[in-house]
């Protein structure tokens, strides 16, 4: 065996180890030590040539030291001495063996093409976690939490604030100056804090940051955001904030009050009220309606939900309120979408589409909202929607139309506790039509049977879709979606 001054272990060829002999039949007892004999000098020879590679391969050569085989040439095994000097360092390799020291407390070894060896201790970030990247509308430091808001139809960040009801809904991961990219973390571990103790962490009272004490006064907001587990760690975990009342009179905390919306007005903020709390959703698609005997048309799609947006509000002010119709169904063609919902330009939440007649189900309202799937056999259950961002939810879609004229569709996408509506069943040679999506506030429409009508969505179900119409020869129509719904909520 040769070596170079590569500082890489040999290779090592061992020799097969022969096989078990196989005595001849009827062979004679003679002829049988014979064979063993044999196998014996044969396993005895490999055994021995194997033991002289190993001897070889870990001996050093003469004039090398065992650390770096630099030194003497020849054959064998180098670098055989350990470069490890603490407790916690692991080996590691670039050109030579080398020792990659142990990293801090709550760091981890991540791979680092940066670095020599290949590796390196990092701070963690939350791994896993759910992200979102927006613009900054403000100078933003490392582990600053964050509000998410609407800007002129724009998503964008700032400073949390417990003085200006700004909720955090996530915090940041590195400084941001105002204009560029924010990468907002919504949950997880946020290692940039200081002077926490173990416990409840909540939103502080100066903007972004957070400590261990609930602010108390008069006007401001108290949100619990995470739990801490050492001065400078803690996780978040969003909770909706609180606004504590103003009011001269002494232990006076005002209660929640609320104003619905089922059709489209105006709102006059409340006197000394300045936060509101806004769930509102879009109107839901119709279901499709159906052409062919052999396929079922889609369900509706359900509209975007928001759920306990923060407001800030002028008192006495009034707010325009745009409650979104529901889709129409139409006989033998695509249902209609359901139309946005608005509170003043604060936000839109978009409506669900309609299914359609070939039997793809309608699309949930909003960015996450839920893919209709195509016609199947049998047809296929509609998809939930996504979660968009902390308040912010994608509708469900439709169920898919049956495909051939034996196939049932598929239910709505479900919400909320909610089942979608109920698929349609195959009758009289003619496919099921697919269900209309259901929200948190009720089911969506029930799909036609085999040459039936889809149902409306039911009352009450506030942006479900309509049921598709089930397949037959002349057309057959889906069932409308439901309009939207906004509730304002306040303290006072």
């Amino acid at each position: 065996m040769s070596c170079t001054n590569s500082n890489k272990p040999p290779v090592i060829q061992l020799q097969q180890v022969p096989q078990l002999p196989t005595y001849p039949d009827a062979s004679s007892p003679g002829d049988k030590e014979a064979v063993v004999d044999q196998y014996r000098n044969d396993l005895n020879r490999a055994l021995y040539k194997n033991i002289q590679q190993l001897n070889n391969a870990l001996s050093p050569p003469p004039g090398v030291d065992g650390t770096n085989g630099a030194a003497g040439g020849g054959g064998g095994l180098v670098n055989m001495v350990s470069p490890l000097t603490t407790k916690g360092d692991i080996w590691g390799y670039n050109t030579n063996n080398a020792r990659i020291p142990v990293g801090t407390d709550g760091t981890v070894l991540t791979a680092d093409s940066t670095n020599a060896l290949g590796v390196s201790y990092q701070t963690p970030s939350g791994g896993g976690a759910t992200t979102i990247v927006l613009v900054a509308s403000q100078n933003l430091a490392q582990g600053d939490c964050v509000n998410i808001f609407n800007s002129s139809g724009t998503p964008k960040v700032r400073k949390a604030s417990a003085t200006s009801g700004f909720e955090a809904h996530g915090f940041t991961n590195a400084a941001v100056t105002s204009g560029n990219n924010c990468t907002v973390q919504l949950s997880g571990l946020n290692v940039y804090a200081s002077g926490l103790t173990a416990g409840r962490v909540f939103l502080h009272t100066t903007d972004g940051l957070v400590s261990n004490t609930c602010p108390s006064a008069s006007g401001q907001m108290g949100q619990e955001v995470g739990e801490a587990y050492a001065s400078g760690s803690w996780s978040f975990a969003w909770k909706p904030g609180v606004l504590l009342a103003t009011s001269s009179a002494p232990g006076n905390a005002g209660s929640l009050r609320g104003q619905e919306f089922t059709a489209s007005g105006t709102f006059v903020t409340p006197t000394n009220v300045t936060s509101l709390w806004i769930t509102m959703i879009g109107g839901g698609g119709a279901g499709g309606g159906a052409t062919a005997a052999g396929v079922g048309a889609g369900g509706g799609g359900a509209g975007e939900l928001v759920q306990f947006l923060p407001v800030i509000a002028t008192s006495g002010a009034s707010v325009t309120v745009t409650v979104g119709a529901g889709g129409t169904g139409v006989s033998g063609a695509d249902g209609g979408a359901g139309t946005d919902t608005s509170f003043g330009t604060v936000f839109a939440a978009k409506g669900g589409k309609g299914g359609l007649s070939v039997g793809t189900g309608g699309n949930g309202g909003g960015s996450g909202g839920g893919t209709g799937p195509l016609k199947g056999t049998p047809g296929v259950i509609g998809t939930g929607g996504a979660l968009e961002a902390p308040t912010y939810y994608g509708g469900s879609s439709g169920g898919s139309g049956g495909g051939s004229t034996t196939n049932n569709g598929g239910a709505g996408g479900g919400s909320g506790g909610y089942a979608g509506g109920a698929l349609g069943v195959a009758a009289g040679s003619q496919a099921g039509g697919g269900g209309g999506a259901s929200t948190i506030f009720g089911l969506g429409g029930a799909a036609g049977g085999g040459g039936a009508n889809g149902s409306n969505a039911a009352g009450g179900s506030y942006g479900a879709g309509g049921g598709g119409g089930g397949g037959k020869a002349t057309p057959t129509t889906g069932g409308s979606g439901l309009a939207g719904y906004v509730l304002v909520q306040w303290i006072a």
